[in-house]
């Protein structure tokens, strides 16, 4: 198809190469989401990609080097190691190059591919060792995002291992349903009395504790596993709110991935249907970052999700560079100040109050409930009680808690208001007679 090289003649050739003496860098070459463009455009242009693919590798090198299709949409081309400098300026023409619009035919397609590197000696002394360390390498860029390059290090065989056993355990938790919830109490700023709870999801190890979500949560997102695992985040906490006293809310995160397939609103009709929950208890967070692409389609889901009753929360608050334009273009009712505003409060930034009061006092101006997150100190809660923030989230005020442990935080909350309320009744009562 592309007439150049196959595997098995590649591999050969470089053994020989490596057995002459030639220091010898191979880059593996794999071109992103291949998958989609052959399934969007046809066979037969994703076979015209691959012959123009080849065709612009071979611009990048000469006589001497050897370029193969290794299989599939993945390519290889090996060179003389000149210096490792020379490394790393491949690896970027390789990146360039493929960078600028495929014409084809009626079609312009843009395409993007991932390069990794590996040179012998240093990282292998036979062609199916370099060619492994270059594909160890290759998956590290792939993961890295489109358009990255990555030379070999040992320890990236390792990171890959633990990545390949990450993906086993998310596989098998989506699966098995083993995934966990932990619930962090939302407070009221005037009386600091628990609102509501937000629902963070974890993901127990084999063996105890847990895997960050920081870590997980992109992979799942990669492995198109985030809104399998965001459904069943909503339902399960949809069902455990449900058994709560109806004042008190459930906050939710969501992943931009969940509205790529335009199902997050019925996902959400249905839960709410099979839990029983009230519509405006349950509060959806969302990010920036969901708004940066394809926002008609974006737009249009919030508002049927607003339609069913829930409220709509903006979340991380001013950490984009583009949080403030969303706010005018659709009608949130939550804003939630990031909490590297609040933790950062009272150490030495003396503009930093004065942000943090303009981001309420707009949050306020357009009717949005405004909660702080990061609250770590009295000091802290104090200043955002006094410039207008009505809840309170952080661990001073309560950290994330098992569901067996919520019984008892609600119960406690409702006995100290209650102790609260007698103590003020007394009071009032004495002052009368007095």
């Amino acid at each position: 198809l592309t007439e150049i090289l196959n595997r098995a003649r590649f591999m050969n050739d470089v053994d020989e190469a490596i057995r002459l003496g030639c220091p010898v860098e191979v880059h593996t070459i794999d071109i992103n989401r291949f998958k989609e463009i052959n399934d969007a455009f046809g066979p037969a242009v994703g076979d015209d990609i691959l012959r123009q693919v080849a065709r612009r590798l071979q611009t990048l090198s000469d006589k001497r080097d050897l370029l193969a299709r290794l299989g599939g949409d993945e390519f290889a081309l090996a060179e003389i190691v000149r210096n490792m400098g020379q490394v790393t300026k491949t690896a970027r023409r390789i990146i360039a190059t493929m960078g600028e619009t495929f014409h084809l035919g009626d079609h312009d397609v843009d395409v993007t591919v991932s390069v990794g590197s590996a040179v012998a000696p240093a990282h292998g002394q036979d062609a199916p060792t370099l060619l492994r360390n270059a594909e160890i390498a290759l998956t590290h860029s792939k993961s890295a995002g489109p358009a990255s390059r990555s030379l070999f290090r040992p320890e990236m065989d390792a990171e890959l291992q633990a990545q390949r056993e990450l993906e086993t355990l998310l596989r098998s938790a989506v699966a098995k349903g083993t995934f966990e919830l932990m619930f962090q109490p939302i407070h009221r700023a005037e009386d600091l009395r628990i609102a509501g709870f937000e629902a963070l999801l974890r993901l127990p190890r084999d063996g105890g504790g847990h895997v960050s979500p920081a870590v997980f949560v992109p992979l799942a997102e990669r492995l198109g596993l985030i809104t399998a695992i965001g459904g069943w985040v909503i339902g399960r906490a949809c069902e455990v709110a449900a058994t709560w006293p109806s004042q008190l809310t459930i906050a939710v995160n969501l992943s931009p991935v969940q509205f790529e397939d335009g199902r997050i609103v019925e996902t959400v009709r249905a839960t709410l249907e099979a839990s029983g929950l009230a519509a405006r208890r349950l509060e959806l967070e969302i990010t920036e970052g969901l708004l940066l692409s394809d926002t008609e389609s974006v737009m249009r889901q919030l508002a049927d999700l607003k339609a069913l009753g829930v409220r709509i929360a903006m979340d991380d608050f001013g950490t984009g560079y583009s949080s403030l334009s969303y706010l005018w273009r659709f009608p949130f009712d939550k804003l939630k100040v990031d909490q590297s505003f609040v933790r950062a409060l009272g150490k030495g930034d003396e503009h930093l109050a004065s942000v943090i009061q303009a981001i309420v006092a707009l949050g306020r101006s357009l009717g949005m409930t405004i909660t702080a997150e990061g609250v770590e100190t009295d000091a802290q809660a104090n200043f955002l009680r006094q410039i207008g923030c009505d809840q309170l989230q952080g661990f001073h005020l309560g950290r994330p808690m098992a569901l067996d442990r919520l019984p008892g935080a609600i119960l406690k909350d409702f006995r100290s208001a209650a102790e609260r309320s007698e103590a003020e009744t007394s009071a009032t009562r004495v002052s009368r007679e007095a």
